[in-house]
């Protein structure tokens, strides 16, 4: 299950966000372009550089005939967002700014050309979540739109519905990911709640099921959800291995994936190649329509 990337590095945060993500769209060949600024650690990347930047240098017909690009998308704003409460999986609708957001990054997909070839888009059943993915598939002609439980949002058990700020949820927090980031316990779960492992599993096998959908699938899911995928890409089989684990998670390119922002409505490219059943990330949590946009996923 736990089969990670390939060793070509993904851009993680970088450059202007929607200049990074039109990389892969436009004219120019992953494997071209100057130095860019890394927003993880403010260094350049220098055209393949922070522990986080480097693209695959297949040919785009190649990709197309044996992979799927998947574009993945963090939901839109909530209220609970705004005021810093744990959702987890309680169903929360979009505020009106969250709305908006929706609308832009749909918009920029369409300025992109992406739109008009997205084979389907794919969302957690979560409201916020479906709300977000209704605004981007009603710019893709010829998506078929699905909905998959199996991308929801961290079940954060006894801590949803409180807010962040709260010395009970603070401490607990504290003490679950700390096992998490060190990799010494990513089986611990939240009280009553899941673990880092449950969300990666779940996750991944959602995201293989929605490459299966076609040559260019939307993926809108949830903050810690996409995170975490994102490390279990990073860290692959060393999951599964307490030990291996928690070496793998002290790696550069997983640190800056824990530093990275998650914001609303950002974007992640990420290739699944058939043939191997890996998945190849090329870039990471683009926020696409500005900083405005809020990150919660601490």
């Amino acid at each position: 299950l736990f089969r990670g990337a390939s060793r070509p590095k993904a851009v993680l945060g970088a450059g202007s966000g929607i200049a990074a993500v039109a990389l892969w769209f436009g004219s120019t060949s992953p494997t071209s372009g100057g130095a860019a600024s890394c927003s993880s650690c403010g260094g350049s990347t220098g055209g393949g550089g922070c522990s986080a930047a480097s693209a695959s240098s297949a040919s785009k017909p190649e990709l197309a005939q044996r992979r799927t690009q998947l574009l993945i998308v963090r939901h839109g704003e909530t209220v609970w967002n705004a005021e810093g409460r744990v959702q987890g999986q309680l169903d929360i609708a979009l505020n009106d700014v969250g709305r908006e957001q929706a609308r832009r990054v749909a918009e920029e997909l369409r300025r992109l050309g992406i739109t008009e070839r997205v084979d389907a888009v794919v969302s957690s059943d979560l409201v916020r979540a479906s709300e977000t993915a209704d605004a981007i598939a009603e710019l893709c002609p010829r998506a078929a739109r699905l909905q998959d439980p199996g991308l929801r949002e961290m079940t954060f058990g006894t801590l949803q519905g409180k807010l962040s700020t709260d010395k009970e949820v603070h401490a607990c927090r504290s003490q679950v990911i700390a096992a998490w980031k060190d990799g010494s316990d990513i089986y611990r779960p939240f009280p009553e709640g899941e673990s880092a492992a449950d969300v990666v599993s779940r996750g991944m096998i959602s995201l293989t099921a929605a490459a299966k959908m076609g040559s260019c699938v939307v993926v809108v899911a949830h903050g810690q959800l996409i995170k975490w995928c994102a490390i279990g890409m990073e860290v692959g089989e060393a999951l599964e291995s307490q030990p291996e684990c928690a070496e793998a998670m002290k790696g550069a390119r997983v640190q800056d994936i824990w530093k990275a922002r998650v914001p609303n409505c950002c974007l992640s490219v990420v290739q699944y190649d058939h043939g191997s059943g890996r998945f190849i990330p090329e870039v990471w949590f683009q926020d696409v329509i500005g900083k405005e946009a809020k990150d919660d996923t601490g």
